[in-house]
């Protein structure tokens, strides 16, 4: 009984009509309205470390990611997020984005010219980080 259905982008669009078969087929669609990032909190250029050790919580995080690397995570990534704002976050901040060629970052990063979409392959990912720092 909605008089509006939102989605945040194209992938999340089309799972709507993959779960909700009878909507589509009535030709409900949802509309889209994209996430935004908030830019104060990135202050000046390059001003923004993302890292605060002050903060138990990111203490904890950094010591748990560390541990999975020593021990081996690559069964245990999943690179396909429906939106992913950090693309958009690292633009604001200034920072390269690499992120793979699938869902949202298709909508927000132009190849090539805002960043690269990669396979999400180790091999795609290293070729996309030496044309950074080529280009530095």
């Amino acid at each position: 009984m909605a008089d509006m259905i939102l989605v945040n982008n194209r992938c999340t669009a089309s799972t709507f009509a993959n779960t909700f078969r009878h909507l589509h087929a009535k030709g409900i669609r949802p509309s889209i309205l994209y996430p935004t990032v908030n830019v104060d909190q990135f202050g000046k250029l390059n001003s923004y470390n993302g890292y605060d050790k002050r903060l138990r919580e990111n203490v904890e995080y950094l010591e748990e990611l560390k541990s999975l690397a020593e021990r081996g995570v690559a069964n245990w990534i999943n690179m396909d997020e429906h939106f992913g704002i950090v693309s958009l976050e690292a633009m604001v901040a200034h920072k390269p984005v690499i992120a793979c060629n699938s869902n949202s970052p298709i909508e927000t990063v132009k190849n090539g010219v805002t960043g690269f979409l990669c396979d999400p392959t180790a091999d795609d990912f290293a070729l996309a980080m030496a044309k950074f720092v080529q280009d530095l």
